[in-house]
């Protein structure tokens, strides 16, 4: 289905940061933490190599929306993402000013896919924030791709017992197995061992041989970001005083999200992620947040152990706009990351 979008209606404007914070905290209910200047402020220090262009969408001269678009170098091409694949926010796109209609949504969409970028153009959406698909705009000049990006999403609000009881078997047995061995549990909203969960984090994808993550300076900007505001849920696995892994989740609004976990040879044996998260839930649970978003379940290495904890299955929306003259480029690329 093609949509027929009233382009006069409409406006993209390029804003300034002092003009994008003032309207995010307008913005609705529910924001989303990492389109936030702060979240934002800490990705420019951090990713030098990223270029932030903040915008806002006017209907009839009313703000309805606002977006940060990600400028970057891929190869020889400047790409537009928001946000750049890689990063610890898993979602971006606009930040809706008041709650709208399904169908209002879907007009923004299709407005920034028209705006924004010049060659390549890709947005990814929390899961549930529009509820179509099909339905994008074209323009003759360039080909629009629609992907979906799996998740499992966790009713926290049920209650600790109840979130025991949807779990599938094997992470409940994980859980008693680690505390059968004597694991112990620290959770917090402050992370004071940076320095040795950054080792530890360092370690495990050095030994895989990537070299592009996050380092410890990341998570420094995050502590000092979000400790203080309950933001942050942080937890460190021991044994007999050893440290065996490490979590690290961030509350998004009512959503708690995993952005990092490591654990080692000995706390994989004793199943430290599983008790790991089982104690963030709880703590999550206390603060009254409403959901956990495990983060993605495409990588199927990763995927049993998260959809074990239950939940739902969901489908965020990802848009990609490619221009004619970049789509053999971009067809290549795919081709070449599935060989």
């Amino acid at each position: 289905m093609e949509v027929k979008l009233n382009m006069c209606m409409y406006e993209f404007v390029k804003i300034n940061k002092e003009e994008y914070n003032e309207l995010y905290e307008l913005a609705s209910s529910k924001k989303l933490l990492f389109a936030s200047p702060k979240y934002i402020k800490i990705c420019e220090e951090y990713y030098p190599e990223i270029d932030y262009s903040l915008h806002k969408i006017e209907k009839l001269n009313k703000v309805i929306a606002i977006l940060p678009i990600i400028k970057s170098k891929k190869y020889l091409a400047t790409i537009y993402t928001s946000p750049m694949p890689g990063m610890m926010g898993p979602y971006l796109g606009p930040v809706f000013i008041n709650d709208m209609s399904n169908d209002e949504k879907l007009e923004i969409i299709n407005l920034i896919m028209m705006k924004a970028g010049v060659l390549y153009f890709d947005m990814s959406l929390p899961p549930e924030s529009i509820k179509t698909s099909g339905n994008i705009f074209s323009d003759g000049f360039s080909k629009f791709v629609e992907l979906g990006s799996k998740t499992n999403i966790i009713d926290l609000s049920v209650g600790v017992e109840d979130v025991w009881n949807n779990m599938v078997g094997r992470a409940r047995t994980a859980i008693r197995k680690a505390i059968k061995n004597d694991i112990v549990v620290e959770v917090d909203s402050e992370m004071n061992w940076i320095k040795d969960f950054s080792s530890m984090y360092s370690n495990m994808w050095s030994s895989i041989g990537i070299s592009n993550y996050e380092k410890q300076e990341f998570f420094e900007a995050l502590n000092n970001a979000y400790a203080q505001s309950d933001s942050l849920i942080c937890a460190c696995a021991k044994k007999d005083d050893n440290v065996l892994g490490y979590n690290i989740f961030l509350v998004d609004s009512s959503t708690m999200h995993c952005i990092a976990m490591v654990a080692n040879h000995e706390g994989k044996k004793y199943a430290v992620h599983s008790i790991m998260w089982w104690e963030c839930m709880k703590k999550a649970i206390q603060m009254g947040v409403k959901e956990l978003d495990v983060g993605g379940t495409n990588n199927l290495s990763i995927a049993k152990f998260k959809k074990s904890f239950g939940g739902r299955e969901v489908v965020s929306k990802r848009y990609k706009r490619i221009h004619i003259l970049f789509w053999p480029l971009y067809k290549m690329l795919i081709w070449l990351k599935r060989k």
